[in-house]
């Protein structure tokens, strides 16, 4: 600090302080800020063909995105409670629906990593590969909510609960 407060040529002031003594100076500070406004992250790839807006822009993709997380993570905890049902009662399923929902999850978590590729979630991508990103990621939903439904009605089979597959995905509806 002694060196940077003493070099002229940085036209620099440090000081130690804390957070509360940063906004004190700031609330006290009787001139504004300079502001700058606009896009500041614009990319042309040809004449007039833009890719800005890197934080607005398709915010249903970004969204669905955010939803589709949240569904595969409920879908992995349903699908490993199922396993561990089926562990503790020694009961033996289908090798091959087992088989089937991990190849629909493994399916689930490579569309939502695709997605949060660097032109996904930017919105960047040409409208095409954005139309594709969303069926994609619509699919992976449908499927998480199919084999959460699957794994609920596994889970509760014993329980005498009611299994009516609406009424379980109303209830997925109220959680999200």
């Amino acid at each position: 600090m002694e060196y940077i407060n003493n070099s002229t040529g940085l036209n620099t002031q440090v000081k130690w302080g804390t957070v509360s003594d940063y906004f004190d100076h700031i609330k006290n500070k009787p001139d504004k800020f300079p502001t700058l406004s606009g896009d500041f992250f614009t990319y042309a790839d040809r004449f007039d063909h833009y890719w800005s807006g890197y934080f607005t822009t398709r915010p249903f993709n970004k969204n669905l995105d955010r939803v589709l997380e949240s569904s595969l993570r409920r879908t992995e905890i349903l699908f490993s409670l199922q396993r561990a049902k089926e562990d503790v009662k020694k009961k033996k399923e289908d090798v091959k629906k087992k088989k089937e929902a991990v190849e629909k999850l493994t399916r689930a978590r490579n569309t939502l990593s695709l997605f949060q590729h660097h032109d996904g979630i930017t919105g960047t991508a040409k409208p095409r590969v954005v139309d594709d990103y969303g069926s994609r990621l619509f699919k992976a939903y449908k499927a998480c909510d199919e084999l959460s439904a699957a794994a609920i009605r596994h889970i509760m089979a014993d329980s005498g609960a009611d299994l009516n597959p609406i009424r379980i995905r109303a209830a997925f509806k109220e959680l999200e």
